[in-house]
C-alpha cells in the first residue's frame, strides 16, 4: 500500500471516529435520530477499510465482527429502535460493550448486540418506562397518550426479546420506577454476557 493510501486511511478512521485494527465504534451521548446513520456509517467505514488495507495482509476479514463501545445516558426511542433494526441487518456480528454508562435507552442498544455483549464491572446501568412531555390540544394530548402506551408495549415486548424473559417480566420489573441494575443482574436478567475487566477493553 502507498504511503499516501496510508495517510488516507489514517484521516478516515480519526474522520469516522473508529478504530480500525481493533474494529472499534464508539457510541457515546445521548441516543438520538442520528445515531443509527452514525452506526451505519461507521460499520461501512470499518468495512471498507478492511477491504482495502487489513484483509490480506493482516488475515482480517470483512464481515469479522465490530465492536461497539456505548456510553450513554439514554435517549429518543426512534433512535434506539432504529439501532435495533440496523444491527439485526448487518451481515456482521456486533459485540456491545457497557462501559461508564448505559442507562435508559442505551440498555436496549446493549441487549441487542448480535455477537457477545459485555460489561465493564464499574458500569452505572439503569432501565426505566418511556419518560414524555405531552402538551398542546386536549385532544392530541388524549391521542398521544394512546400512542405511548403502544409505543410502551412494544419496547417491553422488545426489551422481552432481546433479554430471553417476557414482556410481563420487564412491565413488573420497571413500572414506575427507575430500575438500577448491577453487571451481574444484567447478565442473569439476559441484558449481556459477559463481564470485561478494563484490562480487555
Amino acid at each position: 500500500m502507498s504511503e499516501f493510501k496510508k495517510i488516507a486511511n489514517a484521516i478516515h478512521q480519526l474522520e469516522y471516529n473508529v478504530n480500525l485494527k481493533r474494529g472499534i465504534i464508539y457510541l457515546e451521548g445521548e441516543i438520538d435520530t442520528y445515531s443509527a446513520p452514525f452506526l451505519l456509517e461507521r460499520v461501512n467505514a470499518i468495512r471498507d477499510l478492511r477491504m482495502d488495507e487489513f484483509t490480506e495482509t493482516a488475515g482480517i476479514e470483512v464481515d469479522d465482527p465490530i465492536n461497539l463501545y456505548i456510553t450513554s445516558p439514554g435517549g429518543d426511542v426512534n433512535g434506539l429502535t432504529a439501532l435495533v433494526d440496523i444491527m439485526r441487518s448487518l451481515t456482521c456480528k456486533i459485540n456491545t460493550y457497557a462501559i461508564g454508562h448505559a442507562e435508559s435507552a442505551a440498555i436496549w442498544v446493549l441487549a441487542a448486540g448480535t455477537g457477545t455483549r459485555y460489561i465493564a464491572p464499574n458500569t452505572e446501568l439503569m432501565v426505566h418506562e418511556m419518560a414524555t412531555w405531552l402538551k398542546g390540544p386536549s385532544s392530541d394530548i388524549e391521542n398521544d397518550a394512546k400512542h405511548i402506551v403502544t409505543q410502551q408495549k412494544n419496547l417491553y415486548n422488545l426489551l422481552g426479546e432481546l433479554s430471553g424473559k417476557t414482556a410481563d417480566f420487564w412491565r413488573e420489573k420497571i413500572n414506575k420506577q427507575n430500575l438500577y441494575l448491577t453487571p451481574e443482574t444484567c447478565i442473569e436478567y439476559g441484558l449481556a454476557d459477559k463481564i470485561i475487566l478494563p484490562s480487555s477493553l
